[in-house]
């Protein structure tokens, strides 16, 4: 295995470092933009958050599914596609379904809602830690059906969130 670089050297300079790579994060957040390309990186001292972002986007094995699935593009941006029985899981109450995206450095992150028909208090309260975890950047729904734009209006939720029917 290669000697571990630094994150701050690889971002500072991509192109002098040799593939594959194996960056030491340090407990870094890991910047997003990274993985929307595939060159061939290994983590080394990534924080709990971070490994988590990397099980949610299928870099690495994990045993906990979760109701959505993720992928990030070469910008950075997080896109979320929720299953249409999300609002029926329990996974959706625990921490680990939105504290991954803490261990990203993001541009953007857009919830994908074309699979939900209707909007429950699980799903609300997981918008709302996704929204929080994902601060600075807004949030954006996208592919919001009829009913659940409604249900979201009538929360007043469309004041927290971009939607985009």
């Amino acid at each position: 295995m290669p000697e571990p670089i630094p994150l701050h050297d690889y971002v500072r300079d991509p192109t002098k470092h040799a593939r594959p790579l194996v960056i030491d994060l340090k407990g870094e957040r890991l910047p997003a933009a990274m993985l929307g390309t595939p060159i061939g990186f290994a983590f080394v001292h990534a924080s709990t958050a971070t490994t988590a972002a990397l099980a949610r986007l299928g870099l690495i094995a994990s045993s906990e599914r979760m109701p959505f699935t993720v992928v990030t593009d070469a910008n950075g941006v997080i896109t979320i596609t929720v299953e249409r029985l999300a609002g029926r899981s329990e996974t959706l109450e625990n921490d680990a379904s939105h504290l991954w995206l803490t261990g990203l450095i993001i541009t953007g992150v857009a919830v994908d809602c074309a699979a939900i028909e209707h909007i429950n208090s699980h799903i609300v309260a997981w918008l709302l830690q996704i929204a929080h975890a994902a601060k600075p950047v807004a949030l954006h729904l996208i592919n919001v059906g009829a009913q659940p734009l409604t249900q979201l209006r009538q929360l007043r939720l469309d004041h927290l969130f971009v939607i985009c029917s």
